[in-house]
């Protein structure tokens, strides 16, 4: 049977003190349960732990071999109670999310920002993906959270809306439907088109509205990203339908942002297993993404 934190505790503070009474002193207990605790430790070790010598309880050579993995020992008891404590206060551990780019270059850079602020020993590992690979890694418990756009279903996860936005246009500042109040597919018949990719919420969205809408869809430049849309839109490529997210600032590169017609919604959301509970860790990373939400 192996030693008890408490008998390792009685067995170095003998060897330090000297004697049964002086370690039953620093101990706060009675002499005799010392002993009795002695007798025990040595019953399982199978040896003598020390010698009378001038009144003096003398570590045997034994006891002295075994002195090193005893301090390791406490030494990683008191390393995991402190990590224990830590981790209750919130104040140690690892938080993993994915989410899709958008999401990453808007939301997330506040909430971790807002969430680290009093957390100097949490590490957070933020990826950044794709709406499936998202959904898989939180469905095979590799992530804590991740964050999607929608339409999505899937029925590993549990989710929550997050925040959304209406399809946008995305021109050239001097474009023709740069002063437009609304953009529709019939505008975009004979403009080039960089569209994202069907498999993305977006391109998938893009190409609901033009079949609702009974224009044929012509793109110029398929995309997997809005910030490569972005560019291209720059470059005089085309123009471009994108989410409303990371938007900031197109003016000053030069560019015009017009509503899209018909309006169709995109949705950031939250997305966890079904089958694991949250960490507190997430839990509270979670507080932290509404309290950024509402201060934005």
């Amino acid at each position: 049977m192996p030693l008890k934190l408490r008998e390792l505790e009685v067995l170095r503070t003998i060897m330090e003190s000297g004697s049964v009474t002086n370690a039953a002193q620093t101990l706060h207990v009675t002499q005799p349960a010392v002993s009795k605790t002695l007798q025990q430790i040595e019953d399982q070790l199978g040896f003598d732990c020390f010698i009378r010598q001038h009144g003096q309880l003398v570590p045997t050579p034994e006891a002295r071999a075994l002195l090193p993995e005893i301090l390791k020992a406490m030494a990683a008891m008191d390393a995991m109670e402190r990590f224990a404590a830590n981790l209750r206060t919130l104040q140690s551990g690892r938080l993993s999310v994915a989410a899709v780019p958008s999401i990453v270059h808007t939301l997330l850079p506040g909430a971790v920002r807002r969430f680290l602020k009093e957390r100097k020993d949490v590490e957070v590992s933020l990826l950044s993906a794709t709406n499936t690979e998202v959904i898989r890694l939180v469905a095979e418990n590799q992530v804590d959270l991740g964050f999607i756009l929608t339409p999505t279903e899937d029925g590993h996860t549990l989710s929550r809306d997050v925040y959304s936005s209406e399809l946008i246009c995305v021109i050239q500042a001097d474009h023709r439907l740069a002063r437009s109040k609304a953009v529709r597919p019939q505008d975009l018949r004979n403009e080039p088109l960089i569209a994202l990719a069907p498999d993305r919420p977006v391109g998938n969205l893009t190409r609901r509205a033009f079949e609702k809408s009974k224009v044929p869809l012509s793109v110029a430049v398929q995309v997997s990203q809005s910030t490569a849309a972005l560019e291209l839109v720059r470059a005089g490529v085309g123009v471009a339908i994108l989410d409303g997210f990371a938007m900031d600032d197109l003016e000053a590169a030069g560019l015009a942002v017009i509503p899209f017609r018909p309006v169709m919604h995109v949705t950031a959301r939250l997305i966890w297993s079904r089958h694991h509970p949250l960490s507190r860790l997430a839990e509270a990373f979670l507080i932290d993404v509404d309290a950024t939400l509402k201060s934005s």
